[in-house]
This record gives structure tokens, sequence and C-alpha cells, in this order.
């Protein structure tokens, strides 16, 4: 892209006040804010830093291979939200993971890698990348395997990075007894450190969000 376009760009970001996340997210085809209201949650905790420099990190980016478990159906996007964080936070950098190799990409600042959220060895090319970026982890979203052990390892992995006043959110956790008895147990753990949780209830889903205090 030509430096000239590159900056039209990049001020016509800044500049539209009508770019929501959510309208965003529809444009790029993400289930973010059309079947789900995720957008509202982001919106509201990246309000102070939208136009400063930093990280948002996504794990999952949305396959649509059906052999792979939690697959989307074909009409999303594979790296939707991504391209959605990406020109709504015109001065930060995106980093998706997702264990589909076929599916992860470059873009004007988005770079994505390969991850088993099983295996907590994996994300060691996304937690190089954020250390070779130098920039504040503003934003991780949790999106892919949607299992409780999945989920844990990218905590134990990635909450580290997140600076002061950042958030991690994980999506789509089931209203279940069992969900509730670990992650209520999971927040009790954060909450006596440096972090903040909750569970912010949704029609059919949870969506839990962990705040660092300090």
């Amino acid at each position: 892209m030509e430096p000239g376009k590159a900056l039209e760009r990049e001020l016509g970001q800044v500049l539209n006040p009508n770019n929501t996340l959510g309208e965003l997210f529809a444009k790029y085809k993400s289930d973010k804010s059309t079947v789900h209201d995720y957008d509202k949650a982001y919106e509201e905790c990246l309000e102070t830093c939208k136009n400063q420099a930093g990280i948002v990190v996504e794990i999952g980016i949305g396959t649509n291979n059906p052999n792979i478990p939690s697959f989307m159906p074909k009409e999303y996007r594979p790296g939707a939200s991504l391209r959605a964080f990406a020109e709504y936070l015109p001065r930060m950098q995106v980093i998706g993971g997702d264990i589909d190799k076929q599916i992860l990409f470059q873009d004007d600042r988005i770079r994505t890698y390969f991850v088993n959220q099983k295996k907590k060895s994996t994300f060691s090319e996304i937690t190089n990348a954020i250390t070779t970026i130098k920039m504040p982890v503003r934003l991780i979203v949790i999106d892919g395997l949607h299992q409780p052990i999945a989920d844990i390892n990218s905590i134990i992995m990635l909450l580290p990075y997140l600076s002061e006043g950042g958030h991690l959110y994980i999506e789509d956790v089931f209203p279940s007894k069992q969900n509730y008895f670990i992650w209520g147990f999971a927040l009790r753990l954060l909450n006596a450190n440096r972090y903040e949780g909750n569970i912010l209830q949704r029609e059919h889903r949870c969506l839990i969000q962990i705040k660092r205090k300090h």
C-alpha cells in the first residue's frame, strides 16, 4: 500500500464516528455482534484506549473446517474479528492464533500463528510476538475450542502479558453447573490477586471477563 493511501485509510478510521465495533464485526462476517452482543463489552473496555497504541490478541480465528472441533459455519469468514479489531483500533497491532494452519494469514497490522490450546508449549510464537512488538496488551479474547482445559491453558499462558487496565474475555461459556463451579473457583483465585473477574450473563451463553487492576 502506498504511504499516502495508508495514511488516508488510518485517518479515516480515526475520524469516522460511525465505525462502531458491532458494525465492523457484521461487515467482516463475524457473529460477535449479529448472533451475540459481545461487541458492547469490548467497546466499553476499549473506550479509553481506542486511539492509543497497543496489542489485541485473539485465540480462535474462525476455521470453517468441519473436521476441527468448534468450527464455524461457511457463511462466517476466518479472521473476521481480527480485521474488525484492526479497523476499529487504528494504532493497535492484532495477533491471532488458531489450530487450523490453513487459515493463518498476515495483513496490515495483523499477524496469526498456530496454537493448540491443549498444549501450552504451542503458545510460544504468540508470546514471542507480544514481547517483540513491545506495546501494552489491551485486550485478549479467547474464542477457540470452548473447553475448560483449553480456556484455562490460554489464561495461564496469556494473562501475565495483560497490561494494567486491560481485559481478557472468554467467549461462549455455556451456563452449566460444571462451568459455574469451574469459573467461580477460578475467578475467586484471580480476584484474590491483581485481577477482577466476573461472569457476564447472556441469553444463551456467558462471557467471562477478567480485568487486570494493577
